[in-house]
This record gives structure tokens, sequence and C-alpha cells, in this order.
């Protein structure tokens, strides 16, 4: 589908939720039933459990009562902050960051209560935890209705009913909220002997959500905030649905918009295009919840989650976590199966929500199912492209592989780094060259401000490092981040991603600025070598240049006269050792830097969310000119200088060196890859090396 279809297609829904269409329009007004009527209506129907929209439903687990337990207790965590649920009233401000008042907000402390009033096989321990979850609800809902009914709908559904409840109607928890809400509704009208003021108050909020949702303005069909709005509707709508007719008709707007945002915001070969595998996966698992739940209607959207599965299993590097390019945060998604029956079992349960056999071999690390294959994969419409990889003295396990993970996508300033070709590679059983990470969201950024121009959201000095191109593995121009505002999006950058030779190659194309013309080759050599390619031209004025490098914090780089050597020196591991080489004359080595603060951030990765580490970090430069060009191998192990020529503007590359491998011999062209090694004794290597 087109991007200007898919815009006439939200444009008909927006107009029918109008009541500008010939469609019936979706009704504002409010439900046909009272109460009272909607309330004995439900009791005469079967109750629908709570819905599975978590990515990880971990109430299958036989400890699950005992983490109820503790949240009851000792409250609700997520990074550093905690809050308290057992004692109203509730702290609904000053707890956490942003997002932590975020998830406040969307009820998210509670979303494990619900489950377990819904799961727990006990029926007191399900009544405890129903009533623990019904009081915060109630102390929601005293605090911050009151304004929002004196003021209405659209009052909440604006920017000034956002900003002065304090997240108490973003978009994004009104969504979330809503389907915990309509549960709790349901529960109350259930209970025996139900409070009528609880449960008019849990109706009249729920209308009010829906109303809110309903509103065009509202609805976030930009960003995955719409998705997580559709499926909220959908959830709360489809308990009533068959029983009142003004929630049949928002179900239906509901389930009309999930088809068009998941069209607009996953492209034509599955992939989320937020920049983000974190993303993808969190997507995904709500879709795979409500797809369990039987939320999912559409048998088009049912048929792309299997290959929506297919590419988050590109994006699982051989750490059984989630590759952590733009804002993911690490996620390990495979696990071993516990030898308890009762956990294994609950661990089976949670990987069959998968239904291609590569995602369950892999969220059981092999247990079931089948594994990935080797070979390499480029998705051209979102621009990501991947390789696994196995050298040829490994045992092609999928913890062995070589992996190389590349981004190359710009769909939308949502959540995108300003990291256009960058890259991660993992080999040898490391992480070798990384990516920074998310961090957090913190400290909005002041309209108008050089950042915000910049396309940068956040001002934490932190958060705006891991965002910037020198935190990436990324060519730098005039000492700049690449803008993300106010530029036109270029979509894919990758142009092609074979396996050629045992040689996993990808080559992207772009221009920055309008005027800056881009090319990067990467080629990698499992267990071996990776090389990066770098030629940019501008005919129109002289520019600085830079090549940046991240290492994993586990190594040590050292400055040599050819380049750099790094090495690990775990006790429990074979030490690693990797050589750096600049095959152009004119490239200069810089000083390594790690965990540094000024006069600029350098050398640091996130690897848990609010946190931050040093981490080994390098670049070239290349003196300034209108045009410039970067190629520097990356050996595992010792290796003699390479020598390297290059024809006219850098097009193609010859390149040779000897290592314990043999002699090699690389010839790079804009259409394929060359590659001849011939072995060397042990004795003539050693007398070269010397």
């Amino acid at each position: 589908m087109t991007e200007a279809s898919l815009l006439r297609r939200l444009g008909a829904l927006f107009a029918r939720s109008r009541g500008n269409s010939t469609a019936p329009p979706a009704p504002i007004d409010g439900p046909t039933l009272s109460v009272e009527q909607l309330a004995a209506a439900i009791r005469s129907t079967p109750a629908i459990p709570y819905d599975e929209l978590d990515s990880v439903s971990g109430h299958r687990s036989p400890a699950f009562a005992q983490v109820l337990e503790r949240i009851a207790r000792e409250g609700w965590s997520a990074g550093s902050a905690t809050l308290r649920i057992d004692t109203p009233p509730i702290a609904w401000t000053g707890v956490g960051n942003r997002s932590f008042t975020q998830h406040v907000h969307a009820w998210r402390p509670i979303t494990q209560i619900l489950m377990g009033s819904s799961t727990l096989p006990d029926a007191d321990d399900r009544r405890r935890n129903l009533d623990l979850a019904r009081d915060f609800a109630i102390d929601w809902i005293a605090v911050h209705m009151p304004t929002a009914l004196r003021n209405g709908p659209e009052w909440a559904s604006r920017d000034a009913g956002r900003h002065e409840s304090s997240f108490a109607w973003y978009d994004m928890a009104v969504g979330e909220r809503c389907y915990r809400l309509a549960y709790l509704f349901e529960a109350e009208c259930r209970r025996t002997g139900p409070d009528a003021a609880v449960m008019a108050r849990f109706h009249e909020a729920l209308v009010f959500h829906l109303r809110v949702l309903a509103f065009e303005h509202f609805f976030r069909a930009h960003s995955n905030h719409g998705v997580y709005q559709a499926l909220g509707m959908v959830s709360a709508c489809r308990r009533f649905a068959g029983l009142d007719l003004w929630f049949a008709r928002l179900r239906t707007l509901a389930e009309e918009r999930l088809g068009a945002v998941i069209d607009a915001h996953f492209t034509s070969d599955d992939v989320h295009k937020e920049h983000s595998p974190g993303y993808h996966f969190l997507l995904l698992g709500s879709l795979l919840g409500a797809r369990r739940t039987d939320l999912i209607a559409d048998p088009h959207i049912d048929a792309r989650l299997d290959s929506m599965e297919t590419v988050l299993s590109w994006m699982v590097k051989p750490t059984w976590s989630l590759v952590a390019l733009g804002d993911t945060d690490p996620r390990v998604v495979g696990s071993a199966l516990p030898s308890d029956p009762e956990e294994r079992a609950a661990a089976l349960d949670q990987a069959c929500r998968y239904r291609t056999p590569v995602m369950r071999a892999i969220a059981t690390r092999g247990a079931i199912g089948a594994l990935p294959e080797g070979g390499i994969k480029g998705f051209t419409e979102a621009g990501y492209a991947f390789a696994r990889l196995w050298a040829d003295d490994v045992d092609p396990t999928f913890e062995n592989a070589s992996y190389l993970a590349q981004m190359a996508g710009f769909h939308s300033r949502t959540h995108k780094h300003a990291d256009h070709l960058s890259f991660v590679w993992h080999d040898r059983g490391r992480d070798i060259l990384v990516d920074p990470g998310r961090f957090a969201y913190e400290g909005r950024t002041q309209p108008g401000t050089d950042l915000f121009e910049r396309g940068f959201w956040y001002a934490d000095p932190r958060r705006v490092y891991v965002e910037s191109t020198h935190a990436h593995n990324c060519v730098e121009i005039d000492g700049k981040s690449y803008h993300r505002r106010r530029h036109a999006f270029f979509g894919s950058a990758l142009r092609r991603a074979e396996l050629i030779d045992g040689l996993a190659v990808t080559q992207c194309e772009m221009v920055h600025d309008g005027c800056i013309r881009h090319r990067r080759d990467l080629v990698m050599a499992p267990g071996h070598f990776l090389l990066v390619l770098d030629r940019l031209d501008d005919d129109t004025a002289r520019h600085t240049w830079r090549q940046h490098f991240h290492f994993a914090p586990d190594w040590t780089v050292e400055r040599r006269a050819d380049g750099y050597r790094a090495y690990t020196t775990e006790d429990d591991r074979e030490a690693a050792t990797l050589l750096v080489f600049p095959l152009i004359v004119d490239m200069r080595a810089t000083a390594v830097v790690s965990g540094c603060e000024t006069p600029a951030m350098r050398g640091w990765i996130s690897p848990d969310a609010g946190v931050l580490r040093p981490s080994p970090s390098i670049f070239f430069t290349m003196p300034d000119g209108r045009s410039t060009a970067f190629a520097t191998l990356f050996v595992l192990g010792s290796a003699t200088t390479p020598t390297a020529d290059f024809g006219p503007d850098h097009e193609d590359y010859r390149i040779e060196w000897e290592d314990e491998r043999g002699r090699h011999r690389l010839k790079i062209t804009a259409e394929t890859v060359y590659r001849t090694t011939d072995r060397l004794a042990r004795s003539d290597l050693g007398h070269r090396r010397s």
C-alpha cells in the first residue's frame, strides 16, 4: 500500500469519526443502555478474561503469585523508581522520570495485578488482587476525573488537558488505561453485591475515555501510540459490543484504525518503521497478545504477524538478546527451559505465543522449533541488513555465529537517532563494535533551541549523546549530528545485502543535507575480518570528516603506528586480539577515548535504561575537502600491515595482507567483491611477521 493510499484510508476513518462520510458515523454521544441496564446484561453473559496485550505473559509461571505478593508489599518498579500501590492515595506525580509517570497513568502498575485477578487458581487470591487494582483505579478517578468531567472530552484530548493533568490524558496512557478500566467495570458489575456508586464511576470514566479516543485529532496515526490507542479501544469495546450498539460501532472504528496504522507503521517487508528492534519486539508482542485473546479479527493482520516474527529472528544476536540499535534497551529474547515441570510448561506456553518455528526455537534456545540457518538478509524497504554466518573452524551453533546488523533507514523522526548507515558487529563470541543504546527519555528540549531544530527531543546531555552521530559507528561531517527535523526522510538507503563467496556484503547510498553523496560498503568474513569503506562527495562546499568506531566495554584499545590494537583479557575465556588498519594514506588515527565527559561526551554505552558505562571509542580523520574516502580493516588475530590500491575517485579497492589464515587479496567494485586466499606455511608466515 502506498503512502498516499494509507493517508486516504486514514482520512476516510477520520471523516467517519466526524460523521462526514457516507459510512455510519462513529457515535460519540454515549451508550444506548443505562449503567444499570448494561450491568444486568453483563451478568447474563460469560465473563471475558483480562487481555494479554503486554509483550510478556509471565502470569503463566508458577511463581506468578509470589510476584504479585511482592508488588502488593513493596510496590511496582520500573528502572530505578518504585510506586507503592497498596495504600492510597497514590503518588501520581513526582516519583520517577517522564517515562515512569506515563506508565503510572497508563495503569501499568496494576496490569499484573489485574491478570492475577483473572487467572490465579484460588478465588480468594483473585478477589484480593481485584480489590487492590480496584482501589488503585478509584483513587485515580477521584483525583483526575472531576476536572476532566467539568471540562469535557475535547479538553482532555487537547494539549492543555494533557499538560495540566501531568500525563493523565497522554495519548498512549489513555489507550492503555482504557482496556484496564473496561475490565474493572465488568468485574464490578459481576461482583456479589456490587457497589452501585463505584460501578457508576467506572462506567462514567470508561465512556469518557472512549469519547476522548474517538476524536480524530487525538488518534496518533503517525506513531506506535496509535497502535496502542486502537488496541485499547478494541479490547474495551469488545467486552460490551454484543450488548450495546455504541460499543459495537466504536469497536468497528478501532479495528479499522488498527489495520490502517499497522499498514502505515510496518513496511511491506513487515519491519516496524521506528528505527528500533526494541520497538519492533514490543509492538509485535502486543499484537501477539491481542491475537491470543481473539482481538485480531482481520485475517490480513493475522497473516502479517508471522512475517514480523521472521523479521524479529534476524534482530536477535548470538547472545540470545535483541541487537541494540536505536532506542533499544538490552533484552534477552531466548532462555533455556527450566527443569521444574511447572516452570517449563509456563516457558513453553510463552514461547508458543510465536507461531514460526524459528522464533519458538530462539525463545527456548532450541528446545522446540528450528533455529535459524545462516545467511544474509536485507529488508530493502525498511533499511535493515543482517548477516548470521559461521567461520570454518567453529561448531555452527546459534551462539557461535558471526553477526552483523546495519541500520540504513529514515522513515520519520520517531525514535530516530542520528545514526545513518551505522552498524554493530559481534564475532568469536563477543560484541566488538556496538551501538550506544537508548539510555532514557530525559528532559524535554525547548522549541526554538539548536538542539530542537536538529531533531533532539530530549535535552539531558546523556540522552543527547546516545542520539548523536559521533556516538555511533558513523561518518561525522563538520562535527555535527545529522539533521532529523525539517529534512526529507530518505526511507531506505540499503542498495544490496548479499552473500558473495562466503562474505557478507552490504552497500548503502544516501545524500546528506541535500548535497553530500555518501556510499558505505561493509564486507565481513565470519570469524576473520570486517572491512568498512566510505566515500563522500560534495560539489558545493568543503567539509571536515571523521569516521567513528565504538568498542564494547570489555575491550582494551591501544593506538599503534599503523592503527590500533584491541584485546580482551577475561580470566574465564580465551583472550581475543583485533587489529585495526586505516588503508588510505591520509587517514589519521586519533587518541583512544573512554568515559569522557568534557569538552564533549565520548566513549559511553547504555547497557541498561538510565545507565551509562565507559567504552573505548576511536575515530579517523581525513583532510578537509569537498570529497573524501575512508577504508578501515578490522582483522581478528595478528596480521601484517595491509597494502591497498584504489581506482579513480575510490571506485575500486584492492587490498592485500597476511595473517594466520594465509595471504589474502580483496577486490571491491561497485558491482561485486572478489576474494583469493593463499595458504602459507607456518615458517613462511613467521618469517614475514618478523
